[in-house]
């Protein structure tokens, strides 16, 4: 009997919590102790694009599981990132 592999919930410690507790959560555990002084509004926002990179590589990881993604190619990203430089006048 196969064992399906345990899927990645990357909210799953903001399942059930209202939006107070997951920006609660957010300052705790992602802000921390920083010791960078910040505005209520800059920590709302930066909140706000943390939720929405969550969404990012959680859909990432979804395709990835889903066998949606190309195997990784080092040599291939390689020549993708040297003539992207060499547009903008960069030599590696």
């Amino acid at each position: 009997m196969a064992t399906e592999a345990k899927k990645t919930d990357l909210k799953a410690p903001l399942r059930g919590l209202s939006e107070v507790e997951q920006f609660e959560y957010f300052l705790k555990k992602i802000v921390g102790e920083r010791k960078k002084a910040s505005t209520p509004e800059k920590c709302v926002k930066a909140f706000r694009r943390w939720l929405e990179q969550l969404d990012e590589l959680q859909e990432g990881i979804d395709e990835a599981d889903a066998g949606l993604c190309r195997p990784y190619d080092h040599d291939d990203v390689m020549r993708r990132m040297r003539e992207r430089w060499a547009g903008r006048g960069i030599a590696d």
